[in-house]
């Protein structure tokens, strides 16, 4: 075993933790939620993917790519974005997690896996994880009409 000087492990308060992970990089981890979009998608943690975002924590503050990875992470995050056709934008994020797990940049903890009761009769149903399970994209769910109705 390696004794380690001075690690310290507990909670801080968020101004802290701001300062720690943005000025004075005080720490060696941190266990912090990020990309809490909804729905989750990468388009909206550009400021985690990115090289020059500001909550890029692995190689903060870069003014451009410094490295091939995130030079890599760049690129795809701008394929991602322009990709219309939701296959496409799967494909780009399994690469992108793939080269964000080879590489060991974050550490992902499990997400619960739910399962909402919904009646068949409602249509574009498409559940998330994160709070408002259904609600978030309330404006396009429908009522189908019953089958005798559509005669």
């Amino acid at each position: 075993m390696y004794p380690r000087v001075g690690l310290r492990v507990g909670g801080v308060d968020f101004n802290t933790l701001v300062t720690n992970i943005r000025e004075d990089f005080g720490y060696e981890s941190i266990l912090l939620g990020l990309s809490s979009g909804v729905p989750p998608d990468p388009g909206m943690s550009q400021n985690v993917f990115r090289s020059s975002g500001p909550t890029h924590y692995w190689n903060i503050r870069q003014e451009h790519a410094e490295n091939e990875t995130d030079a890599t992470l760049d690129r795809l995050m701008d394929e991602n974005l322009r990709a219309l056709d939701m296959t496409e934008r799967k494909r780009v994020w399994k690469e992108m997690a793939d080269l964000i797990n080879r590489e060991c940049l974050v550490v992902w903890l499990p997400t619960q896996i739910q399962r909402l009761p919904v009646r068949n009769e409602f249509g574009n149903i498409q559940p998330s994880v994160i709070p408002h399970r259904l609600l978030w994209n309330i404006d396009r769910v429908y009522q189908k009409r019953p089958k005798a109705a559509r005669a």
